[in-house]
C-alpha cells in the first residue's frame, strides 16, 4: 500500500488545509492517508477524522486513516477506531525504550566492573538466537547434514516430435543409446552420487515407462501443460529440497557431484562452451547473462557469491548471453519453499503471456526462475565447461552412442 503523510498540522497550516491535501492524495491514487500531530491531546486529529469521514463519502473514495499516537498518548486504540482509525503506529518507543535499557546496563556494568548484576535484565543468548532465525537456520544445516539421498524429480512427460521417426512411439526417456536407456544412464549417474530417491513424471506413453528402483507419477495433463507444470506433479517430494532433472539430458558423474556441494539455496548448473562458439542452428537452447560480467581469460577464478543469474530464457539475445543452462537444478528447503510459492501465485493471479510464455499452460521452468529473479530472489549457478549433452537430434544421438560405448 502507498499512504499519504499528511504534515499540515505539524507545518501549523489550517485543517482546510489538512482535507484539501488529503483529497487531493485520495483522487490521485493514494491507498490512505495518515494524518500527524504534535500536540499533547488528540483533539486536532480527531477534528480531523470526522472531516475526513464526511470528504471520502462525498467524494465516494472510502479508504483508511492512519495516526502516530507519540505526543497525544493518552488516547486508546478503542476510542481510534471508533474515529474511523484503522491503523495505529507506535513510531519510536521500542528504540526509545531499547535506549534507556542499554544506558542502564552500561551504568550498572561500568559500577560493578562485571556483567553478574545485569543478567537478570537482559534475555538469554539462545532467545536472541531464536528471535533472528539462528537456531532455525542451524537445524537446516543439520537436516540438510542428515538428508544427503536428496530427492530426484525428472519431468519427461513430453513428447518430442523432432525425433518421432527414431522413436518409433517409444517415450524419448526410453530410447536406447550404447545399450542402456536414456533413462538408465541418467539413474546410473545418479546412484554413483548416492542419490536413490528417484522419481519420474510420466505423460506420453507413460505405460511404457521402466526402470527399476524409481517412482513413477503421471500428469494426465502433459498434452496440454509444459514441464514445469509436469515438475509440479512431485511437490511433495519438494519439502525438504530437491533437485530437478531434464528427462534428455546426459552429464558426467562429477557434474552431480559438484552441486551437491552448493548451499545456495537455488543453484542452476550453467555451461561457460557457448562464449567460444556461435549457439546451434535450429535448436531451442535456454541462456542465461550472469549478473557480474565474467572475462573469457584462459585461467580464472570464479567465487560461488558472483555466480548469480540476472536473465534466464530460450528468446534472450545471444550476443549478450554468457552462458547456457544444462537443465539441472538444485533446491534447498528454504529455496523449494520460494519455488513453491512464486508458482502458486502465478498460477492463482495470471492468465495471459508471463515471460516468455504466451499463457500460464506454456509458462516453463526458465519463465518461473526468470519471474522469481524478476520478484527479487537469488539464483546463483555453477559454471561447468563441456562434460554434458542433450538429446534433441539424430547428430547428438550418434554423438552420445560415440562416447558412451567406450565408457
Amino acid at each position: 500500500m502507498i499512504i499519504a503523510r499528511l504534515e499540515s498540522l505539524i507545518a501549523g497550516k489550517s485543517m482546510d488545509d489538512a482535507l484539501f491535501r488529503a483529497q487531493a492524495y485520495l483522487e490521485a491514487g493514494a491507498d490512505g492517508v495518515m494524518i500527524h500531530s504534535k500536540e499533547k491531546t488528540p483533539a486536532q486529529i480527531m477534528e480531523f477524522a470526522k472531516h475526513y469521514q464526511k470528504m471520502t463519502q462525498k467524494i465516494n473514495c472510502k479508504k483508511p486513516m492512519v495516526c502516530v499516537p507519540t505526543t497525544y498518548n493518552t488516547i486508546t486504540e478503542d476510542e481510534l477506531r471508533a474515529a474511523g482509525f484503522s491503523i495505529v503506529i507506535y513510531a519510536n518507543h521500542l528504540l526509545r525504550s531499547a535506549n534507556k535499557a542499554m544506558e542502564e546496563t552500561a551504568r550498572t556494568i561500568l559500577l560493578n566492573q562485571r556483567s553478574f548484576e545485569v543478567d537478570p535484565t537482559c534475555s538469554p543468548v539462545r532467545e536472541i538466537f531464536q528471535t533472528v532465525g539462528f537456531l532455525e537456520v542451524k537445524e537446516k544445516d543439520k537436516l540438510d547434514k542428515n538428508n544427503k539421498n536428496i530427492p530426484i524429480i525428472i519431468p519427461a512427460a513430453g513428447e518430442d516430435p523432432s525425433l518421432s521417426s527414431i522413436l518409433n512411439g517409444k517415450p524419448k526417456s526410453m530410447f536406447e543409446i550404447a545399450g542402456k536407456t536414456l533413462l538408465d544412464w541418467q539413474i546410473s549417474a545418479l546412484n554413483s552420487n548416492n542419490l536413490t530417491n528417484i522419481t519420474v513424471i510420466t505423460g506420453y506413453k507413460g505405460r511404457e515407462m521402466k526402470a527399476e528402483g524409481i517412482t513413477f507419477q503421471e500428469n494426465k495433463n502433459h498434452k496440454r501443460d509444459s514441464e514445469l507444470h509436469s515438475l509440479m506433479e512431485a511437490r511433495k517430494k519438494m519439502t525438504t529440497g530437491f533437485i530437478m532433472l531434464y528427462s534428455d539430458i546426459l552429464f558426467e558423474d562429477n557434474i552431480m557431484s559438484k552441486i551437491l556441494t552448493c548451499q545456495e539455496d537455488i543453484v542452476l548448473v550453467v555451461d561457460n562452451t557457448m562464449q567460444y562458439h556461435a549457439p546451434e542452428a535450429n535448436k531451442i537452447q535456454d541462456f542465461v547473462i550472469s549478473k557480474n560480467k565474467h572475462l573469457t581469460t584462459r585461467r580464472k577464478i570464479n567465487f560461488a557469491c558472483e555466480n548469480i543469474v540476472s536473465k534466464i530464457g530460450s528468446k534472450l539475445n545471444t550476443e549478450t548471453a554468457t552462458h547456457e543452462f544444462i537443465g539441472l537444478a538444485k533446491f534447498t528447503k528454504t529455496g523449494a519453499e520460494q519455488l513453491l510459492q512464486t508458482y502458486e501465485d502465478c498460477i492463482k493471479n495470471y492468465h495471459g503471456k508471463l515471460q516468455e510464455a504466451d499463457s500460464i499452460n506454456q509458462f516453463k521452468f526458465t519463465d518461473l526462475i526468470q519471474e522469481m529473479i524478476d520478484r527479487g530472489y537469488v539464483v546463483n549457478f555453477l559454471e561447468i565447461h563441456k562434460g554434458w549433452l542433450e538429446i534433441h537430434s539424430t547428430e547428438d544421438i550418434e554423438l552420445a552412442n560415440h562416447f558412451l560405448s567406450k565408457s
